[in-house]
């Protein structure tokens, strides 16, 4: 699943069990510190757990050569590098709002590693989903797979396309899919991701994903509020508390 969609998906679920005041059944509340906050000295803060990008699944119908295509974001990614989001998700359970920031928080020649950090903005609460190693040599391929892990990913396209964010136009490559959840075979899902080499941190200006069944439809968009690097505000503003 995509990153910053897994970190909306925890905020929406907190949203929604605002009012829980024990931990499900089978969990001590000592493993979600957002069930019982501690009390007394705090402990020492331990460092982000990194996920390498795993790449299972299959991308049917694209070319070799398409999946092969280089995509922007990771190119030239300096520490403290970071990049601004909003991200709406409406359905169901009704429409909700995160601001989130992903920071680049390392850096190799082959690997960048990225850090996500969001808050829903109905309730104030706050979440980081850990952090990500991203080959800095990033491809179609990749995008897809860390857009949807071991999903099936079908009708792969890829334009330039200038999107325009905030007041201004960003050039961009444009990536489509379709892509096919194993859990639930009847589920029609696309994918429209904007990617511009002006944006650090993972390049992304907007997504668009819209997720169908027969009886209910969930859309979920991103868009671009701001990014820099450590010192800077490049374009538009960074999240405060964030």
């Amino acid at each position: 699943m995509r990153v910053h969609t897994a970190l909306i998906a925890m905020l929406t679920i907190a949203a929604c069990d605002g009012g829980r005041t024990s931990p499900p059944p089978g969990r001590a509340s000592a493993a979600d510190p957002w069930d019982s906050p501690a009390t007394g000295s705090a402990a020492p803060p331990r460092a982000p757990r990194v996920r390498p990008l795993a790449m299972d699944g299959t991308i049917e119908g694209a070319s070799p050569e398409l999946l092969a295509t280089p995509l922007p974001g990771y190119a030239n990614a300096k520490v403290g590098d970071w990049r601004a989001f909003r991200h709406v998700t409406s359905g169901t359970m009704g429409t909700f709002h995160a601001t989130a920031i992903a920071v680049v928080t390392a850096v190799t020649p082959e690997i960048v590693t990225i850090e996500l950090k969001g808050r829903l903005d109905e309730t104030g609460e706050q979440r980081s989903d850990g952090a990500d190693a991203i080959p800095s040599a990033f491809t179609v391929a990749h995008e897809i797979h860390r857009s949807h892990g071991d999903w099936t990913a079908s009708h792969v396209e890829l334009a330039d396309a200038a999107h325009e964010v905030g007041g201004r136009s960003f050039a961009c490559k444009k990536l489509a899919f379709a892509s096919a959840d194993p859990m639930m075979p009847g589920k029609d899902t696309r994918v429209e991701v904007w990617l511009s080499p002006e944006v650090p941190a993972g390049g992304e200006v907007a997504v668009r994903e819209v997720q169908k069944t027969s009886s209910l439809t969930i859309t979920m968009t991103s868009d671009l509020l701001g990014f820099g690097d450590a010192t800077h505000t490049t374009w538009g503003t960074r999240p405060v508390g964030l």
